[in-house]
């Protein structure tokens, strides 16, 4: 990777279905892309992509219930990507906006 700081890191939307399947197929996962739909639909929106030149390379996404429970799931980085810290960037960003959603604080996540 050229720059770290080239990649974005952005919200989730049905047009990267795509590149989310071909993230879970390399990483041999089973998650359809009824699955993916239905995380990108679920309130908050709150599913998050590593995009570089305009190419999806990771995501992470969460869901949370109430104020009180929180899922982080689908952290996935593309092979050629990883120990880059872009995993890091993403559950940071997951976890920045949960805190955000449901008002906890730094020691509650």
């Amino acid at each position: 990777m050229k720059n770290p700081e080239a990649v974005e890191i952005k919200l989730l939307s049905e047009g990267h279905l795509p590149e989310a399947l071909r993230l879970t197929e390399q990483s041999q996962w089973n998650q359809t892309e009824r699955d993916w739909r239905r995380l990108l639909q679920s309130p908050p929106k709150g599913c998050f992509g590593a995009l570089l030149d305009g190419c999806l390379i990771g995501t992470v996404t969460t869901v949370a219930y109430g104020k009180e429970l929180a899922w982080v799931g689908m952290m996935l980085v593309d092979p050629e990507y990883r120990r880059r810290g872009l995993g890091t960037r993403l559950m940071q960003t997951a976890l920045e906006h949960l805190r955000w959603m449901g008002g906890w604080s730094s020691s509650g996540i």
